[in-house]
């Protein structure tokens, strides 16, 4: 008999396989996987001699009944069930059915179950938005400004909110960076949304296996009583020192498994100048030092696919100049690729990935005149943190958390051009919500926690299907100290979800 349930959703994607593995092998553990159908789900997830009981609920996020039937009873609830990009890009209005919605139901459902379950809630690095070479490293607390026309991001955004202010027991909210899987190579070839991240863009991998190893990790600690000062809160998930690299490098090392040399079968006009997200964390060092999951960084990942896929190599073997026109020059007719977007009229999206048709003109399709920050003499010490320009959150960050008070809070939503309404907060108490009013004048609760330690601020300036960041920086210097980075102080364009969606 298993001693814990442990209800997952997003088991079918490639951090659900690996947490999978991890859990399957255990008999201690009941596997309560939520699938959309359950046609063939037996050969993928087989149940295992002396391993995990496994059963499967069959629902739809979207339905509030099927999420409490997979959660009735659980010891844990792992939430990694997303839509994401591309299919996000092309389906906004199910991206913020799954990604909101989902989460809200399976939020509810744990509430209704007596509030006894350990939630844990994947988020993403998404909700940071842009990030260049001016700020490349960043932390828990940042300001979140999701990019134009991510509803990804956004409804991501909202869910990550919706948990936070839902008052659950017992709570852990992990923001994914982006993730290294087997099938990367042949997924960016779908879609044109790998044109999405600029050259520049820092970031920092990790991969499915590790951030795997983290969440068993991290439940078995919890199930055994340990760690308790671990929830209710927020952490970043990322690779560390060993994951991180430009945009330009991750292109140059993934497509170097099949023999593409990077500068020979891409343009640098081709990729946007802006608007996509990720980062270097940090934080991300926090969890590392409590669960030691780390265990490839880019090079092994790379080698390790190349050994675990010989037929890769088949294409070394193919001319540059084929492979750029057989797998490269197609999509960039694809809907969703910023080249499509440039030669359709696709002005709002040009304006918010570029800058507008000038600035997208001004690229040089020739590498020589590209400016690529890992080339330059600072790269490396930048890479080694030297320098480091971090985000003020407005307040003294270094004031240990029973230190703090009503003055860090009202502090820190001046900073957001706001106030905080309430007149008394019981020293280091970040739970107890308190009252905010933003710039705007809309009155809001929220806890000190959710906006001092999180970086949210006011949903109703955000309203869903709306992206108005360059409207309200001009307000919030929270906001504006990095949205300035890639964005002019005159550009106050706000853009809505039904312009110029992708076909």
């Amino acid at each position: 008999m298993p001693d814990f349930t442990i209800a997952v959703t997003g088991i079918t994607g490639a951090m659900g396989e690996e947490v999978y593995r991890r859990f399957s092998r255990e008999s201690r553990f009941h596997l309560r996987l939520f699938v959309r159908s359950k046609k063939g789900i037996k050969k993928r997830f087989p149940v295992k001699k002396d391993g995990a009981e496994v059963s499967f609920v069959q629902g739809d996020l979207r339905n509030e009944a099927d999420c409490l039937s997979l959660v009735q009873g659980a010891d844990v609830v792992l939430h990694m069930a997303a839509l994401i990009p591309p299919m996000a890009d092309h389906n906004p209005q199910l991206a913020e059915e799954t990604n909101f919605y989902g989460t809200k139901y399976i939020t509810d459902a744990v509430l209704k179950d007596g509030n006894r379950a350990l939630f844990l809630m994947i988020s993403t690095v998404a909700l940071y938005g842009n990030r260049d070479e001016q700020h490349p490293y960043g932390r828990v607390g940042d300001p979140l400004v999701v990019s134009d026309f991510d509803s990804y991001g956004a409804s991501k955004k909202r869910a990550e909110r919706y948990v936070l202010d839902a008052a659950l027991n017992r709570f852990v909210i992990l923001r994914q960076t982006a993730v290294l899987y087997d099938g990367m190579i042949s997924n960016s070839l779908r879609d044109g949304l790998m044109f999405h991240m600029p050259l520049n863009t820092p970031v920092e991998w990790v991969t499915a296996s590790d951030s795997a190893r983290l969440l068993y990790r991290l439940i078995v600690t919890l199930l055994r009583g340990e760690g308790e000062d671990l929830l209710n809160r927020v952490y970043n998930i990322g690779g560390g020192p060993a994951c991180r690299q430009t945009g330009f490098e991750s292109y140059r090392d993934g497509f170097s498994v099949i023999g593409a040399d990077a500068k020979k079968v891409f343009r640098p006009d081709w990729f946007a100048s802006r608007n996509f997200h990720c980062m270097w964390f940090t934080d991300s060092d926090v969890l590392e030092e409590r669960f030691h999951f780390r265990r490839e960084g880019i090079t092994q990942f790379w080698e390790a696919v190349a050994k675990r896929h010989p037929h890769l190599k088949q294409a070394r073997i193919l001319p540059a100049p084929l492979l750029k026109r057989l797998l490269f020059l197609p999509l960039q007719k694809n809907k969703n690729a910023p080249s499509y977007w440039k030669g359709s009229g696709k002005r709002k999206k040009v304006k918010a990935f570029f800058g507008g048709y000038k600035a997208a003109r001004a690229q040089s399709a020739d590498w020589a005149e590209t400016t690529l920050w890992c080339d330059s003499e600072d790269y490396e010490s930048a890479k080694e943190g030297k320098h480091m320009t971090l985000l003020s959150h407005g307040y003294d960050t270094e004031k240990a958390e029973a230190e703090l008070t009503l003055e860090d809070v009202r502090e820190a939503a001046a900073f957001r051009g706001g106030s905080c309404l309430s007149c008394e907060m019981q020293q280091g108490d970040l739970y107890t919500k308190l009252s905010f009013r933003c710039h705007e004048g809309h009155v809001f609760a929220a806890s000190p926690y959710t906006v001092l330690k999180a970086g949210h601020w006011c949903e109703a300036c955000e309203p869903e299907g709306v992206w108005r960041m360059g409207v309200l920086a001009e307000h919030v210097p929270f906001y504006a100290q990095v949205w300035y980075d890639t964005h002019d102080a005159r550009e106050k364009t706000a853009y809505r979800l039904e312009e110029e969606r992708d076909e």
